[in-house]
């Protein structure tokens, strides 16, 4: 039951993300906006920008906590450890974390 419902969550940020970013193919001339310091670990790829991509790798380390063996460990290749999408350093990745980096996506769109 618990898995079903962290897929539910996952499909419905799925859903809001897509939106989110089909929104802004439709807004000519808008440039990507600089990221609050405390929000620069939402850049999980280190791509530049706060894509879909970042939110597929917060996908994966939702509900980890730092006494997860891979807390310190790179998300994949290149990218930042699941330590950083700790916003709120309450050294578990939860809905603060989760609505924080919403808000970087969106203050960060392209």
């Amino acid at each position: 039951m618990k898995k079903l419902g962290r897929l539910a969550l996952i499909a419905i940020l799925s859903l809001i993300m897509v939106s989110m970013t089909a929104s802004t193919f439709l807004m000519s001339g808008v440039r990507a906006s600089p990221l609050p310091p405390g929000l620069a670990g939402a850049d999980l790829n280190q791509d530049g920008n706060v894509t879909l991509s970042d939110f597929a790798g917060f996908v994966l380390v939702y509900h980890m906590t730092s006494a997860s063996p891979s807390w310190t460990q790179p998300i994949h290749n290149d990218w930042l450890n699941a330590s950083a999408a700790d916003f709120n350093n309450n050294s578990r990745i939860d809905l603060g974390d989760l609505v924080s980096f919403a808000y970087a996506f969106y203050t960060n769109r392209t």
